[in-house]
């Protein structure tokens, strides 16, 4: 018999009742509507950042795509490769392919199972790179500041796959969001989830503003389309979810908190506790 390591719970449909007479009210379903510009606030106070600091999507991989459009762009033929951890999912891959980069797997580090910037000094595939995607594993966050020294010092973009790292992220904001774009997903597996969804979250408000546009086919102020997009927009629907979840949020977040806390005691009991994530100590 299967045993699932963690069945989604989303709200009810009590829960989501009022936010779907409002969209009923408004005949506002999509394109930027008022349930996902509150949602877009209510993220945006939740995890620290300043006003427009948040970009809500239809998925955590178009929330990547847009992220990668933005700061870094489509690949060139100069600079085709996007370095990712050899350790992640295939979104990450699957997106940077999307925006026409052809991946490069680069080792982990053994401790934290992220890429390690320092580790990139000198990597013979650097001078091809046009992008580099750290991963958050298992929701771990990865830090902001080696990551944007890192894109200062060698001009290349650097997008964070942050995808399950919300709720962690958001204890410590000033250390996991800044600059450089972090993607994350709002999928039903998530702690905080949409059903299906995501946000990009950046404290610099040209990078916001271009992943808003990246996801809204690359229009900004004219219908014209100014940059590489997509159509990666929130629907109302998936907004009236996120809505309804930040209302039972701080409850859910305290029933994960003890989920985890009950496997990590039984792994201890099994003496697995060091090969079932990564070190507490290389965060």
């Amino acid at each position: 018999m299967d045993v699932p390591v963690l069945r989604p719970q989303l709200p009810n449909a009590d829960r989501l009742l009022p936010y779907l007479r409002r969209i009923d009210a408004a005949r506002i379903y999509t394109n930027h509507g008022p349930l996902a510009a509150e949602l877009e606030t209510r993220l945006q106070h939740y995890l620290a950042v300043p006003a427009g600091g948040v970009v809500t999507a239809s998925s955590g991989t178009l929330a990547l795509i847009g992220a990668i459009l933005a700061a870094a762009g489509r690949a060139t033929e100069d600079r085709p490769l996007a370095l990712c951890p050899a350790f992640t999912f295939a979104a990450t891959a699957n997106s940077a392919e999307q925006c026409g980069y052809r991946p490069y797997l680069v080792d982990i580090d053994a401790e934290s199972w992220m890429l390690d910037p320092r580790r990139l000094d000198g990597h013979p595939a650097l001078s091809r790179a046009g992008l580099v995607v750290p991963v958050s594993p298992f929701g771990r966050p990865v830090p902001q500041q080696p990551w944007w020294a890192f894109a200062e010092s060698t001009g290349i973009p650097v997008v964070i796959d942050g995808a399950a790292s919300f709720d962690r992220a958001a204890e410590i904001p000033e250390r996991f969001l800044g600059p450089v774009p972090v993607a994350l997903s709002f999928h039903a597996t998530k702690g905080f989830a949409t059903g299906e969804g995501g946000a990009v979250v950046s404290t610099d408000p040209e990078v916001a503003q271009r992943v808003l546009q990246a996801l809204n086919f690359g229009v900004r102020l004219a219908r014209d389309p100014e940059m590489a997009g997509t159509n990666g927009k929130m629907s109302e629907y998936h907004a009236a979810v996120g809505l309804a979840e930040f209302a039972d949020w701080e409850t859910k977040r305290q029933r994960l908190e003890a989920v985890v806390a009950g496997y990590r005691q039984q792994l201890e009991k099994a003496c697995l506790e060091h090969s079932s994530w990564p070190r507490r100590g290389r965060a």
